[in-house]
């Protein structure tokens, strides 16, 4: 698990932390999921507009730096895919695609 850091400017200066739960899948292309719930803003009448994600986590093993954003490509394509669902049902969902070359 890792913490977000959100800070709101409207309707008031707020600070939140957000525990982000990361979880080792093996469903295709894949590697890890993330999953976070974001609290009620401004009394549920607010709504998230931007976010930025840096990952800065890193270890060594075996000789090698680790990170949870390490990838491969093994096909030339790299690939994220994101579903956001929200209390009233809405659903959003997409992918990022970006050539790359394998070793």
């Amino acid at each position: 698990m890792v913490l977000a850091h959100a800070h709101l400017t409207v309707p008031g200066p707020t600070t939140f932390v957000v525990p982000i739960e990361i979880e080792r899948v093996n469903k295709g292309r894949y590697g890890f999921k993330t999953v976070a719930k974001i609290p009620r803003i401004a009394g549920g009448s607010g709504i998230p507009l931007y976010a930025q994600i840096t990952v800065n986590r890193k270890w060594q093993y075996k000789g090698k730096t680790l990170s949870f954003a390490n990838a491969g490509c093994p096909d030339g394509r790299l690939q994220a895919k994101i579903e956001v669902s929200f209390k009233d049902n809405t659903f959003l969902q997409g992918s990022v695609f970006k050539p790359c070359k394998g070793r």
